[in-house]
């Protein structure tokens, strides 16, 4: 498939006079190089240019390297010098990501880093939310036909992904203080934007697509794409709506190239012939160079993908509906140490030396924990904010401490989710002996129990020891809604006001 996309692409590229390179913000050395009347006040000028470059943080970093020494570029369309060369200057790059479920998985988080970083190099990024191409489906990686979903679901969930991406993009600031947030290019600091491709499709109709961007696409060479090949080789094959994706795809990649001067696309490894179809027909129509990435898929450790396609990654998601975030960061907290040193260079944004040094200091004291600890807190960052994550740390605490008071509901029915939860009434709680509550709530087998580990001080109402003949008062109910009860480190029980 290789030497058919490297043919197909030097057939479509076109002469070197049309490449395009540069965008308006970055300095160029020849602007206004003979505008004034004095070379002497120009020469100045371009050495201060220069010099200015020289200082810049950007100037002698590059996100092609970056992403490389992190192991996040599987294929390139330029050799590796070339794409340093190529993103030595800022462009504009884009990843697509479909409303196909309504929240993106944690193999979705892997692309949205590599967007941190492009951001934090100057690079203006675009995701673009696919309200169109989700309701077709995208074959790739796939072995059986998508359920279509319905208009309302599409829309519904393109909402909540366009929530998810800006947040974990407005959270890049914490670790990129100086990435630029708006929506703009006039600095050198990065930007982005978000994208739904619906608009590039709601006027068009049948006959002009066909007709104008149909005619550039070969059958013969669409049906050797690995992801429609592996479909036609199975008793259900492939239907003409999942067969046409590759085309809105590379659709989508020649309008943010006409519209926003997109000239480089992201994609999983599985995305590869649809992004190489994509800059074919930039080449064609727009008669500029565009460019593609893929990055590795999410595996663990047994080499099998994580995402929601295959239900492998326990279910972690990034939106906090589905995932709350003290799941999310005890997902990376139990990290077994093989997959902590693997995922550390992808979910983390600290330099080389200090990664090299963290994984040194986690393999002499692995009990420590120390590369969880760091994935945690950037990943949980990252996706639900500081805020979140020190709220996750508190709470992953007092399952040690048992200290739940000042906890808040909120978090206190993400620690103890797992844990047996009774719902009373007022009156029947306010003013009993706590004896009787703990046998209710099955905190041991018998009252005779209860009162035994009352009177060897072994249970705890809100992390205060239970005397003998104790009753529940007004005070006891934390924010006047819930009690918790603790028998020894892991015995919980949730008591809730109905």
């Amino acid at each position: 498939m290789m030497n058919m996309i490297n043919v197909l692409r030097i057939q479509r590229s076109p002469p070197k006079s049309l490449y395009f390179h540069k965008t308006s913000s970055f300095p160029s050395l020849s602007t206004n190089f003979y505008s004034t009347s004095s070379f002497g006040q120009t020469s100045n000028s371009l050495k201060n240019k220069v010099e200015l470059l020289k200082r810049s943080p950007n100037s002698e970093r590059n996100v092609f390297k970056e992403l490389k020494d992190r192991g996040l570029i599987l294929n390139s369309s330029l050799d590796d010098q070339k794409m340093r060369e190529f993103l030595q200057e800022k462009v504009g790059v884009y990843i697509g990501f479909d409303p196909t479920a309504d929240s993106l998985h944690l193999g979705s988080l892997l692309p949205i880093v590599s967007m941190v970083h492009f951001m934090s190099m100057g690079h203006k990024v675009f995701a673009l939310v696919g309200g169109a191409t989700g309701m077709i489906g995208d074959p790739s990686g796939r072995s059986s036909e998508r359920n279509l979903l319905d208009t309302l679901s599409i829309e519904k969930n393109s909402q909540l992904l366009e929530k998810s991406i800006r947040n974990c993009l407005l959270n890049s600031k914490e670790f990129f203080p100086d990435i630029n947030l708006e929506d703009s290019f006039e600095s050198n600091l990065g930007s982005f934007k978000i994208v739904n491709n619906y608009e590039f499709y709601k006027d068009l109709n049948v006959l002009s697509f066909l007709r104008d961007i149909g005619k550039h696409f070969r059958v013969n060479q669409m049906i050797n794409k690995d992801s429609v090949k592996k479909r036609m080789d199975t008793q259900e094959g492939i239907s003409f709506t999942e067969f046409s994706y590759q085309i809105l795809q590379a659709y989508d990649f020649q309008q943010l190239q006409k519209k926003f001067d997109v000239c480089l696309q992201i994609g999983g490894s599985d995305q590869w012939g649809n992004i190489t179809e994509g800059m074919a027909l930039c080449s064609r129509l727009n008669k500029k160079e565009a460019h593609g990435i893929t990055l590795p898929l999410l595996t663990n450790s047994e080499g099998q993908k994580i995402g929601k396609s295959t239900g492998i990654g326990e279910s972690v998601w990034l939106s906090e509906h589905k995932t709350s975030p003290y799941e999310f960061y005890q997902y990376f907290l139990r990290l077994s140490d093989e997959n902590a040193l693997r995922f550390l260079p992808f979910f983390t944004f600290i330099s080389t030396d200090e990664r090299k040094s963290l994984e040194e200091e986690h393999k002499r004291k692995p009990e420590g924990r120390i590369a969880q600890k760091k994935l945690a807190e950037h990943a949980t960052i990252l996706v639900h904010g500081r805020q979140q994550y020190e709220s996750a740390v508190k709470a992953s605490q007092v399952l040690f401490s048992g200290d739940v008071v000042g906890l808040g509901w909120k978090v206190i029915q993400q620690v103890l989710k797992d844990s047996p939860c009774l719902e009373l009434n007022r009156e029947e709680i306010i003013g009993k002996e706590i004896l009787n509550l703990a046998f209710q709530a099955n905190i041991a087998s018998s009252k005779g129990e209860c009162k035994r580990l009352i009177e060897g001080g072994g249970l705890t109402i809100n992390n205060q020891i239970v005397m003998l003949k104790q009753k529940i008062e007004e005070s006891d109910l934390q924010e006047e809604k819930f009690i918790v009860l603790r028998a020894g480190k892991k015995n919980w029980r949730l008591i809730v006001l109905k």
